[in-house]
């Protein structure tokens, strides 16, 4: 689709997740009460704490377990928060990405997946796929592109994922889309396919490829830094995450 098009998705559907949730609920609502003056409601009983005696004794009081299970779960939704939260970096570099997406409903899928593979990882993984000390040294730009190649061309991508899981080397990621990219846009052989047809999906992948490998240095990663994150990428797609596992 369109670079500005897929760029006003991208910018809409990374927002911070605290803003598009809650909006100016503050400003509706008024402040939210101190903890040691929280209402603790059950049955239609309130039983207020306002000294940090009262708040102990009341602890073991009806309703205080549902206190406690509410606060965790305000915590837990935190942390999902700042799981979901993109840094300026990855956004940007995901609107460069439009080439390879052809449908709304495509760039929306490929944010969300992002940001569902983001959530799932561990703060050592964010750390590596993120950068630790540069904006450079992360490993975003690989994955993102794999995940738009996936979500753009399917078949495509399972045969990229296969290699690079296969290799587990040091070739570059860019050498080897090339190599799988120059093997599948010529003719078949006419004794392998009668009327000598190329598969298109990979000469259309290849327009795309040129622009997209200028944002990339000294060709990309290595396939043995991204073997663990193909398969990641791999398990939203049924057919990739079927040969990859």
């Amino acid at each position: 689709m369109d670079e500005i098009g897929f760029a006003k998705i991208v910018q809409e559907l990374t927002k911070n997740p605290e803003k598009r949730r809650n909006g100016n609920t503050e400003s509706r609502q008024g402040p939210r009460p101190s903890r040691t003056m929280q209402v603790i409601r059950r049955g239609g009983h309130q039983l207020a704490s306002s000294t940090p005696g009262d708040a102990a004794n009341s602890a073991s009081a009806p309703g205080a377990f549902d206190s406690v299970r509410r606060q965790s779960t305000e915590e837990q939704g935190n942390l999902s928060a700042e799981t979901l939260r993109l840094e300026d970096r990855e956004r940007q570099f995901m609107e460069r990405l439009s080439g390879l997406i052809r449908t709304p409903r495509g760039a929306k899928r490929f944010i969300n997946t992002y940001r569902l593979l983001r959530a799932s990882i561990d703060e050592e993984e964010r750390l590596v796929l993120t950068g630790r000390e540069s904006l450079d040294d992360g490993l975003f730009r690989s994955v993102l592109l794999l995940l738009a190649i996936l979500i753009g061309y399917p078949n495509q991508a399972t045969h990229i994922f296969a290699s690079i899981v296969d290799r587990g080397d040091q070739t570059k990621l860019w050498t080897l889309i090339d190599e799988l990219v120059k093997a599948r846009s010529k003719p078949e052989p006419r004794s392998a396919t009668p009327l000598g047809f190329v598969d298109a999906q990979w000469v259309e992948l290849n327009k795309s490829l040129p622009t997209l490998r200028r944002l990339f240095s000294n060709g990309g990663d290595d396939c043995r830094s991204l073997s663990i994150w193909a398969r990641k990428v791999a398990r939203y797609s049924f057919e990739s995450g079927q040969v990859i596992s």
